[in-house]
């Protein structure tokens, strides 16, 4: 079904589906669960994948990707701004941080944890 340049899906989907649709896509929406107290999965793609985000965590201010050009904080950005900052190009982030979330950048933080 598309809405207004939204595809709705009722189905599951498999992963590869999912990446095609990011590839897709101008920005991603994450919405976590009342309690959640740590990142999503789709944060993460959105950042591996230049890709903005709108989310209601609003503690991803506190992480180090976090550039306002890219997230969109429902609650405390401006819905009157958010077609805006949909249509606004990507900002990159630094290689060095974009690697401490990838899986070799967790294995050696792991490591080199003191």
């Amino acid at each position: 079904m598309l809405c207004n340049k939204f595809e709705i899906i009722h189905s599951k989907i498999d992963y590869k589906e999912i990446l095609n649709y990011i590839n897709k896509s101008k920005c991603l929406i994450d919405i976590v669960q009342n309690g959640q107290c740590g990142l999503s999965w789709r944060a993460l793609e959105a950042m591996f994948y230049r890709k903005k985000l709108i989310t209601n965590f609003k503690d991803i201010k506190e992480y180090d990707f976090y550039k306002k050009d890219n997230i969109f904080i429902i609650g405390e950005d401006d819905l009157n701004n958010i077609k805006n900052f949909v249509n606004t190009g990507y900002v990159d982030i630094p290689e060095n941080i974009i690697k401490k979330y990838t899986i070799d950048g967790w294995i050696e933080n792991f490591i080199n944890f003191k």
